[in-house]
């Protein structure tokens, strides 16, 4: 991920599983939340407030292994967005 036009900022996560990717992604929004509202005891909010947070970013992906071709395919943000939502249903 990139958060700004600053290279500085591209951060690379590993993550066991997409349950797992889908839980870090949530954490860094609700750590974001918990900076700009540092004096709410309880956090409020919904899948859309994520993907918003999401696209303000610069660049997103993710790699995901496949055994058949025995190499990483890369996916966008719909593809996570997809993701994130069905997650956070379960």
């Amino acid at each position: 991920m990139q958060l700004s036009t600053d290279d500085a900022t591209r951060t690379y996560l590993d993550y066991d599983g997409m349950q797992q990717a889908v839980d870090g992604i949530c954490n860094m929004f609700e750590q974001k939340l918990k900076l700009q509202n540092p004096d709410s005891e309880a956090l409020q909010y919904d899948v859309s407030q994520i993907f918003e947070f999401l696209d303000k970013m610069r660049d997103l992906g993710v790699l995901i292994y496949n055994v058949n071709i025995n190499a990483y395919e890369p996916k966008g943000k719909a593809w996570l967005k997809e993701h994130i939502y069905r997650g956070l249903k379960q």
